[in-house]
């Protein structure tokens, strides 16, 4: 069989301003993919977009389809793919800066004809990693695993099966991509990646995280507000979880690996272990009346399923603190049974709270207990300060958790 090439590509680009993160990306492709077709769709664009891709159409560069309005992101990209003819679609942000070599990486993965649907590994500006595969939660929660590792980190170097890629950077074979009838319109902006992947697992066909297709993602850029994208990945949700909970495909059913993504999901991650909770829950008392309902606030308790019953005993010392229904501190039960497993936490975590001290990985985390944890609510200020900037997506998580929720061990 011969092998796919960029002619054999249709680059699809939903736009909506940021006229400067669109030249440089169509100047990215330029040099890395020649012979690609680029079909840009602009969603409504008010700064010079649509002057500019009507300009780049006339001198034969690409194709644009020029919206009067915002139709969303899978009605607008299902417009540009009806326009291809090629074998491929590949679906591209325009807050991508593509890196030599991305687009023939993801085409060897279509050499296995099992494959259908292929994500990048996608770097932040600080190369540090912002989509290496996208793993269901034990509560049916998607997680970008290994966020914020080291681009070159030995768990994301290898290219995987995996349940979910992100839209950013997704090839599909273009039948495949007819036969599901393209994204989900239903849904107006976020989740109808996550939703077509599940559908190319139903239909028989292999997602593939590439390892090899590298990429740098400026993420949410061109969103005109965080409320906004707030709103939306609600509504996004809870379409997704009406039609697939309950329904996951055999293949996506893993639980999220010991979780630095996990640990990153709130703009405060506080760590402490199952048992000493559960034996003395004035900790719990005192974290819960301090921070109450806070959505800013996670704790993630360490070791909830390699004590046996300890998780048992730690809701019973959520009851006792008085932590039940709409007064619980958002709390996060991690089954973490291996110094690897610690460090990965500890990377995401920020504060330590234990009469005893954690030690290893944590030890060098600023520690309070139940007598000194009037200070952490100025230390979480601090750092909600730091990270005003925080994604759309961590705070559409924010608004969603709540409740102990448990997460197994890969």
């Amino acid at each position: 069989m011969q092998r796919l090439t960029a002619r054999d590509v249709s680059i699809v680009i939903p736009t909506y301003n940021r006229l400067d993160l669109t030249r440089d990306c169509l100047r990215g492709i330029a040099e890395t993919a020649p012979g690609a077709e680029v079909i840009v769709v602009d969603n409504g664009s008010t700064d010079g977009t649509r002057a500019f891709l009507a300009a780049e159409q006339e001198a034969g560069r690409l194709r644009c389809i020029l919206n009067d309005e915002n139709l969303g992101f899978g009605r607008a990209c299902n417009r540009a793919a009806a326009l291809s003819e090629r074998e491929c679609v590949l679906l591209l942000n325009n807050d991508i800066v593509p890196l030599a070599g991305w687009l023939d990486a993801l085409l060897a993965e279509l050499d296995d004809p099992a494959v259908g649907v292929v994500g990048s590994r996608l770097l932040y500006p600080d190369r540090t990693i912002q989509h290496a595969g996208v793993d269901f939660t034990a509560i049916g929660e998607t997680e970008h695993v290994h966020r914020h590792a080291a681009a070159n980190d030995p768990a994301v170097v290898v290219s995987r099966d995996c349940p979910v890629v992100t839209g950013a950077s997704l090839l599909v074979r273009r039948s495949l991509y007819e036969l599901l009838g393209g994204f989900d319109e239903g849904y107006f902006m976020y989740v109808e990646d996550v939703d077509l992947c599940i559908r190319a697992w139903h239909a028989g066909s292999r997602v593939r995280y590439c390892a090899e297709s590298v990429l740098i993602h400026f993420e949410s850029s061109s969103s005109p507000d965080h409320a906004w994208c707030i709103a939306n990945l609600v509504e996004s949700w809870k379409r997704f979880q009406e039609r697939w909970l309950g329904r996951l495909p055999e293949p996506v059913l893993q639980l999220t690996r010991v979780p630095e993504a996990l640990a990153r999901r709130q703009r405060l991650v506080v760590v402490a272990r199952t048992g000493e909770l559960a034996a003395d829950p004035s900790l719990l008392a005192a974290y819960g009346s301090t921070f109450a309902a806070l959505d800013a606030v996670t704790l993630a308790i360490l070791d909830g399923l390699r004590e046996g019953d300890a998780t048992a005993e730690l809701l019973a010392a959520v009851e006792r603190a008085g932590l039940g229904g709409d007064g619980c501190a958002d709390l996060l039960v991690v089954d973490c049974d291996s110094a690897a497993g610690e460090r990965l936490v500890a990377c995401g975590a920020d504060a330590v709270l234990s009469r005893i001290g954690l030690g290893g990985p944590f030890a060098g985390l600023p520690a309070f207990d139940d007598r000194s944890i009037e200070e952490l609510r100025g230390f979480a200020g601090r750092v909600a300060a730091a990270a005003a900037d925080a994604t759309a997506e961590a705070a559409a998580v924010a608004e969603r958790a709540g409740g102990i929720a448990v997460v197994s061990r890969a």
